[in-house]
C-alpha cells in the first residue's frame, strides 16, 4: 500500500519501484489500472499495453485475468511443493506478477455506484490476491491518497504486508495505516519522505526517501524494451 497526499512525491515512488523491477534479470509481468487514465496509464501502455486497462469494465476483466493466472500457479507450485513443502514462487524459478492499482479510491466511488453481485465480485478478486497471492508470486500494489475503510476494507488493509505513507500525513491517516499506539519517527517530511512498514525489515514505522527521477522515464521504459 502507497498512501500519500498530491505532491508527497507518491507518483514518483510508483516510477522509482517500476523501474527497479525493469531493471533486474528476472522478469516482471506488471498490470496497470488506472480508472484516471492519468500518468501510470500512459507508462502501462509502453511497458505492457494489453495489460494496462482505465475503465471500471476493463480493470475488472484484468483483475479477473491476473487471478486466472494467478489460479493456474497455484495448481502448477501444488505439484512443486512436494520437493520443498514451504517453498515460494522464487524457489521453483517463477516469474513475479505485479497489479498496480493507482487512484483506488477513485475505482472504488465508482465501484459503489454498481450493483452489490459486481462489487462482491470485485472484493473477491482484490481478497484472493492479497490473502492467496504472497507464496504464488502474485502481488497487489494499491496506491492512495488515504486509506480509511470506506475506501479501502478493514480486512484487505490489514493483509497488505508493505505500507508506504508519503508526506506530512495526519494522525488518522498513520493510524488507518500502521495501527493505533504506533510511534511515527518525528521529522518534517521533504518530497518523496516518508515512513514505512515491512515484514523483516521494519516492524514499526521507520523513516524512507524516494529519489527525484530526473531524467526522461519514458525514454528509460523504451531503452529497456
Amino acid at each position: 500500500m502507497l498512501v500519500g497526499q498530491t505532491g508527497s512525491g507518491k507518483t514518483y515512488a510508483l516510477y522509482s519501484l517500476i523501474l527497479q523491477m525493469l531493471s533486474k534479470d528476472i522478469s516482471y509481468n506488471i498490470f496497470f489500472a488506472d480508472p484516471k487514465n492519468s500518468s501510470l496509464a500512459i507508462l502501462g501502455q509502453n511497458i505492457s499495453a494489453e495489460n494496462t486497462a482505465t475503465e471500471i469494465d476493463e480493470i475488472i476483466k484484468l483483475l479477473q485475468d491476473f487471478n486466472e493466472k494467478m489460479s493456474l500457479r497455484k495448481q502448477e507450485i501444488k505439484m512443486s511443493l512436494n520437493k520443498k513443502l514451504e517453498g515460494t514462487y522464487a524457489d521453483f524459478n517463477y516469474e513475479p506478477y505485479i497489479f498496480i492499482f493507482d487512484e483506488f479510491a477513485s475505482f472504488q466511488s465508482v465501484l459503489l455506484t454498481l450493483e452489490k453481485k459486481k462489487r462482491d465480485e470485485v472484493s473477491k478478486l482484490l481478497s484472493q490476491v492479497i490473502l492467496q497471492g504472497r507464496q504464488l508470486g502474485f502481488f497487489l500494489w494499491i496506491v492512495m491518497q488515504k486509506s480509511d475503510a470506506t475506501l479501502l476494507p478493514t480486512n484487505l488493509r490489514e493483509n497488505l504486508p508493505v505500507k508506504f505513507v508519503l508526506g506530512n500525513a495526519e494522525k488518522q491517516t498513520y493510524t488507518t495505516a500502521f495501527g493505533s499506539g504506533i510511534d511515527i519517527p518525528t521529522k518534517n517530511f521533504d518530497l518523496g519522505q516518508g515512513v514505512f512498514t515491512c515484514p523483516v525489515i521494519a516492524s514499526t514505522p521507520k523513516i524512507c526517501h524516494f529519489s527525484y527521477l530526473n531524467f526522461d522515464i519514458l525514454k528509460s521504459v523504451s531503452i529497456k524494451k
